[in-house]
């Protein structure tokens, strides 16, 4: 067999793994392969081929990750075993490790690989947590993944993470431009509850990030937020951006061509031009 010429075992043990679907005779030679690597990060990319067929591969990935120096790389490795071993202390080790890592970039690699495994129930309760290494973070230099933790979140938690942007402190305002200028409210506003989108709207407006928020919000609005959305378009000085909400609520084009002539003369600015039409 030409695979059994590469001289690396790396190589042949990934072919031979792949073989093994079509005939499993194979599969004890590829594990032997497996086993014949030394390079670590090499050796545990190679078993993760092999975690789904054999518990005593995930053993033994266990026992090699959990003798990695470098602790991102050990969480990495580990992370690796969640979808068939969610237990308790396995996923209390990975938030160990994250919560000594001072890098936030380095968290939320790990955290990242690792919400999308586990069941919805253990994801719910590791969330606060989660919460507070990421979007809860105090460092208002950070730049943080917001689009990391946003589908997960409920109603509960989305106000509890308004409450933070509303009462975040910031040095000056130059520090706060900067954190909003970071903060991905376009993935924010693609998620947020109905309940909280008025509250969104004004959030955003009032941090010039009011394009993102209305043109992400604008199409979800529900019938019942017209007056105040509306309201809210009216007062917000870029006419192009208040047009988001008008075209959303007002279906006759003759009283929406006369509410843009009315928001233009009070915005001072010129008419906005539909480039759908």
């Amino acid at each position: 067999m030409i695979v059994r010429s590469f001289k690396k075992p790396k190589f042949r043990a990934k072919l031979l793994r792949k073989i093994a679907n079509f005939a499993p005779d194979v599969w004890s030679e590829a594990v032997r392969d497996v086993r014949l690597i030394e390079n670590v990060s090499e050796k545990v990319k190679a078993l993760t081929e092999f975690l789904s067929f054999s518990p005593s591969m995930r053993q033994e990935m266990l026992e090699i990750a959990l003798g990695i120096e470098d602790r991102v790389k050990r969480a990495l490795a580990l992370v690796e075993l969640v979808p068939y071993e969610q237990s308790s202390q396995l996923i209390n080790h990975i938030f160990d490790i994250v919560n000594d890592i001072s890098d936030l970039y380095s968290k939320e690699r790990i955290l990242e690989k690792l919400l999308p495994y586990l069941s919805n129930s253990v994801r719910q309760q590791l969330l606060p947590k989660v919460l507070e290494l990421t979007l809860l973070n105090k460092d208002n230099k950070a730049v943080i993944n917001t689009g990391l933790v946003l589908p997960y979140l409920s109603s509960d938690m989305f106000e509890q993470l308004l409450d933070d942007l509303e009462q975040r402190n910031f040095i000056d305002d130059s520090e706060k431009k900067n954190f909003m200028m970071k903060f991905n409210f376009g993935a924010f506003a693609e998620y947020v509850p109905e309940k909280l989108m008025i509250r969104t709207l004004k959030l955003f407006s009032e941090n010039g990030r009011e394009q993102v928020a209305y043109e992400k919000i604008a199409p979800r609005l529900p019938e019942t937020f017209k007056s105040k959305a509306l309201d809210i378009a009216l007062g917000i000085k870029k006419q192009y951006i208040a047009f988001l909400i008008q075209k959303r609520y007002i279906s006759d084009p003759e009283q929406l061509n006369q509410q843009r002539f009315k928001c233009a003369a009070q915005m001072r600015e010129p008419l906005y031009k539909n480039r759908s039409s």
